[in-house]
């Protein structure tokens, strides 16, 4: 079993049970600590992460917190809760059908996530239902809209946010064939012609054109 390995590559401290072939943690919140469990089944093909709430659901509202667990797997995407009637203990869990010889550590740290999240996610709920007597439908009502009002107000505060632009570098190549087209263009727009032109067409430069043969004056009379 090579989750040892995986768990100490990612710096995170663990007990071990190796009877019941299970790795402890400890996992810290920002306000609360909770107790997370993988256990290895005995053909070796599957594990289930599990994170046990830190607390004992009173016998009077363990109808509640049946009813609770009830209405929370039905919003819940990925594993469930589990509720043991009889101890009042709830945890949540996600099972994973594959090796635990061939788990990479990837998988491993991110179903210690996702078994986590919902936990803190709803623990509002939790609180209010087992201890405070509150409706459960209710509590999960309200729970939803304040994490909505949350969603939405980290993505204002990222629209507002001003995100500096990076200077554009300019391309080499256009900055070239931008130049060569306008050395071209100008040669028609504002340059001048080399090319021969017909007589009827020379610019006049106000000199008298050149003496031909034809005005070389009358021939000289012949002497006797």
């Amino acid at each position: 079993m090579n989750l040892r390995e995986h768990l100490k590559a990612a710096s995170l401290q663990f007990f071990e049970r190796p009877q019941e072939r299970q790795l402890l943690l400890m996992m810290r919140t920002e306000s609360m600590t909770f107790v997370q469990v993988v256990t290895v089944r005995p053909d070796g093909v599957g594990i289930r992460v599990e994170t046990k709430l830190p607390l004992v659901v009173p016998v009077h509202r363990r109808l509640a917190a049946a009813e609770l667990v009830a209405r929370l797997n039905r919003v819940t995407e990925r594993g469930h809760y589990d509720l043991d009637i009889d101890t009042g203990d709830i945890v949540f869990r996600i099972d994973a059908h594959a090796l635990g010889s061939v788990l990479f550590p990837g998988l491993l740290v991110k179903l210690l996530s996702m078994t986590l999240q919902p936990v803190v996610r709803d623990w509002p709920v939790l609180e209010g239902v087992l201890l405070h007597d509150k409706d459960s439908r209710e509590a999960i009502k309200a729970n939803a809209e304040r994490i909505a009002r949350l969603h939405e107000e980290q993505q204002r505060a990222e629209g507002t946010k001003e995100r500096p632009r990076k200077p554009r570098k300019p391309d080499e190549k256009r900055r070239k064939a931008r130049e060569s087209l306008q050395k071209f263009l100008e040669q028609f727009e504002g340059g001048t012609d080399a090319s021969p032109k017909p007589d009827g067409d020379r610019p006049d430069t106000g000199a008298p054109p050149a003496a031909g043969p034809t005005d070389a004056g009358p021939p000289p009379e012949p002497t006797n």
